[in-house]
């Protein structure tokens, strides 16, 4: 065995510890001295007893404060030698320091190809494990942009047992970190990856919307041309996504995809994409939306509670997006929702709610009968509406929109508005089923014991 390993090698391995701690700024070597395993391994001078104490199971399973053993230190220095005298103690493989990384975690993090090779000879299963960053070997390699160590992790992936990745998935990775190549080989290599979803019900094409990635856009619709109609758990497709973003170039992308846009409908409220922007105050893409003649029969489309574009954009103040709404004349004001409110009513029915901002006009009434005229008084009404709203918490100034409808208003309103950010963290598994009835390729479920749905 000696002639098969070298001194030399285990020489590499003595001086493993004080290359990381220099590497690294912090005293390894004088900590092992302190905790003991490593010491006894591997002492200061040649020992011919070296090997003998390394295939002593009682000293390599030992860990130091850190939780890392011998094999831990090994993988981290890329000693391949060491780390296969080592891997002859039975259980070592496995073992997790209080990163939860296992040796293969170190190896692929920092990128020790052959190291990484041998581990998964050794331990196959463990490139299914995450640590406690939620992080598998998979995703490391994406993370680390090693394209050579994730083909080879991919080799050690079932297809039949793709859902028992745990952590965050490589894909939602690839596309988080913007690597387009990554992306394609593990299409080539392990299309089963693209299935996995996250705790949110998010594809990749979801994430991929949210991060407005164009090229990842471009990839996995064209690919995985289904994701586009897939819902997630707030029941809405990757273009809503977009829309809540305000990401317009993403948006042109996955509506040239799908021919009838006004199908293109949030599970729950029944809501097209003009809803969605309208409702989030994404005015470029309303402007986008009624400049797009293809679009325009989204314009007066209901949702499920009879609401308007116009209805929501008011529900939630957002006076950019209601600018360009009340004047466009293909806007219907008179439409009514299902409690038989027009935007205007909702205007009429807020100010009735807040009396103090009706104490500021001489009259009233005279104000609201004039709202009803026509359209470019209703931005006066939505102005005063909005001061029903002083003891809010956002406030916004919003003298030039009330200057362009010919108010002379010489105050800041305060309002409330619609604001959305993901309630769950982006590319994390979950066992969530995507959208079987629309989608001919159901999404994998992922076992997480820690997910919370």
């Amino acid at each position: 065995m000696a002639g098969e390993s070298g001194e030399g090698d285990v020489d590499n391995f003595i001086e493993a510890p004080g290359k990381y701690s220099a590497e690294e700024r912090g005293p390894l070597v004088r900590d092992y001295k302190r905790t003991g395993p490593f010491w006894e391994i591997v002492p200061p001078h040649r020992s011919r007893h070296q090997e003998w104490l390394i295939r002593d199971m009682r000293r390599t399973t030992k860990a130091n404060f850190q939780g890392d053993t011998a094999l831990h230190v090994a993988a981290r220095a890329g000693k391949i030698h060491t780390a296969k005298l080592l891997l002859d103690s039975d259980g070592i493989v496995g073992m997790a320091n209080n990163a939860g990384n296992t040796a293969l975690h170190e190896a692929v993090k920092n990128s020790h190809y052959e190291l990484t090779r041998m581990l998964l000879n050794r331990g196959s299963n463990l490139v299914y494990e995450e640590n406690r960053e939620r992080k598998c070997p998979l995703y490391l390699a994406v993370e680390m942009g090693d394209l050579r160590s994730l083909v080879l992790l991919m080799e050690a992936v079932d297809g039949e047992k793709v859902s028992l990745l745990e952590g965050m998935s490589p894909v939602h990775g690839a596309v988080m970190h913007e690597r387009i190549e990554m992306l394609k080989e593990m299409s080539k290599q392990k299309k089963e990856l693209f299935y996995l979803i996250d705790v949110g019900g998010g594809t990749p094409l979801h994430l991929a919307a949210y991060a407005n990635y164009i090229d990842g856009v471009k990839f996995l619709v064209n690919e995985f041309t289904s994701s586009a109609v897939e819902y997630d758990k707030e029941g809405y497709l990757p273009i809503h996504i977009a829309c809540k973003m305000g990401h317009l170039e993403t948006i042109k992308e996955l509506i040239q995809h799908w021919p009838f846009p006004e199908e293109l409908l949030n599970f729950k409220e029944g809501q097209n994409i003009l809803h969605v922007a309208a409702k989030y105050g994404r005015a470029s893409i309303v402007k986008y939306i009624l400049g797009n003649l293809e679009l325009e029969k989204l314009i007066n489309v209901k949702d499920k509670e009879g609401n308007t574009p116009l209805h929501l954009a008011t529900l939630q103040w957002q006076p950019e997006v209601l600018l360009s709404l009340t004047r466009d004349n293909r806007v219907d004001l008179k439409l009514v929702n299902n409690g038989n409110l027009t935007a205007l009513d909702i205007v009429d029915e807020q100010l009735k709610k807040v009396d103090a901002p009706l104490q500021q006009i001489n009259d009233s009434h005279a104000v609201l009968h004039a709202l009803e005229k026509a359209r470019q008084p209703l931005l006066t009404a939505l102005a005063t509406m909005s001061m029903a709203f002083m003891a809010g918490v956002y406030v916004t100034f919003f003298a030039d929109y009330i200057i362009r409808a010919g108010i002379s208003i010489s105050r800041s309103v305060t309002v409330e508005r619609a604001t959305w950010q993901p309630h769950y963290p982006l590319g994390i598994l979950n066992p969530s089923a995507g959208c079987p009835e629309i989608d001919p390729i159901p999404a994998t479920n992922v076992i997480d014991g820690n997910s919370k749905y």
